[in-house]
């Protein structure tokens, strides 16, 4: 993407909100340690000289973005001074997840120069209805990004979970999705997808029980595959595609193995995507609603870097 200079010269130095993060596999194509086997940053995020940097922020909530009246809004958060700022979505799991739970990543990344779109959308099966939804999102973004400081270009997904997993399809999909929204024309293309902890390969397997939609394959194969994120690999290659994945001891049902993740990248990048992967040592499935976790930290980070590429 094309670095602003109205933007950047605002936003603090990348560094300066970085937490020790360790990461297992060192961030490169997949984790496949093309860097260094272990790769930290110092500098504290509680550093007096970086919260001084922050850009300040405002907040407006309870936007009906799909334009149906449902109890799936948006909160959008924006910088107060005026500038040329990316647009980054952001879209909740399933797993104890809601919109309001990412409020502080919402509020961190604007902090940094960005107008940032903090979603609620429908969990319920199948999955389309999301899809939908984070499209719809996608477009209201485009249309009304000046009314927030930012253009009409560089929009970035940001998913965990189930968030993650509907977020890939439409970035993928190069803005193929539609459903009522309050902005039904124009673009839901994408630049950038970021996905935390991504279960995208929920169509292929059980292991989400509670996420089953292996039954459409005989019922409705054509919607099968158009929510299946593997079936739209090969489209929109310029996007830029970066997975982030939490390592850790505990092994509850929400849990999604790391080999999700690398087994996505190796599709993505045998396909010719820029995707990078970095595994996170002792990073919760949850841990983008904990601000003082690593994966909030890394989050904030890869956001930040795909927007300054």
């Amino acid at each position: 993407m094309k670095t602003r200079q109205t933007r950047s010269h605002r936003r603090r130095d990348v560094r300066s909100i970085i937490v020790s993060i360790l990461l297992l596999a060192s961030v490169g194509a997949c984790g496949d340690g093309d860097a260094a086997d272990e790769a930290t940053t110092t500098a504290p995020a509680a550093d007096a000289e970086a919260a001084s940097g922050a850009i300040e922020t405002t907040r407006e909530a309870g936007i009906d973005y799909t334009g149906t009246g449902s109890f799936n809004r948006m909160d959008v958060w924006s910088p107060t001074a005026s500038g040329d700022w990316p647009a980054v979505i952001i879209i909740h799991g399933v797993a104890d997840q809601s919109m309001s739970g990412f409020q502080p990543l919402a509020q961190a990344i604007a902090s940094e120069g960005a107008v940032v779109y903090n979603i609620d959308v429908d969990s319920t099966i199948p999955w389309i209805t999301a899809i939908q939804q984070v499209a719809c999102a996608v477009r209201f973004a485009h249309a009304h990004g000046d009314d927030y400081g930012g253009g009409p270009s560089e929009v970035v997904l940001l998913g965990n979970s189930t968030g993650a997993a509907v977020a890939s399809v439409v970035a993928l999909g190069e803005g193929e999705f539609s459903g009522p929204c309050a902005v039904s024309e124009g673009s839901a293309e994408v630049d950038a997808f970021i996905g935390y902890e991504g279960d995208y390969d929920y169509l292929r397997t059980a292991d989400y029980f509670l996420a089953d939609h292996r039954y459409l394959e005989e019922e409705d194969p054509e919607l099968f595959e158009a929510m299946d994120p593997y079936a739209h690999v090969g489209q929109n290659t310029d996007l830029t595609v970066r997975l982030l994945h939490g390592q850790d001891e505990d092994e509850m049902w929400y849990e999604i193995a790391p080999d999700v993740s690398e087994a996505f990248c190796t599709e993505l990048e045998e396909a010719g995507y820029q995707v990078e992967m970095a595994v996170l040592e002792g990073a919760d499935h949850k841990d983008l609603m904990d601000a003082s976790s690593a994966a909030f930290t890394a989050a904030v980070q890869t956001t930040l870097e795909v927007v300054e590429s």
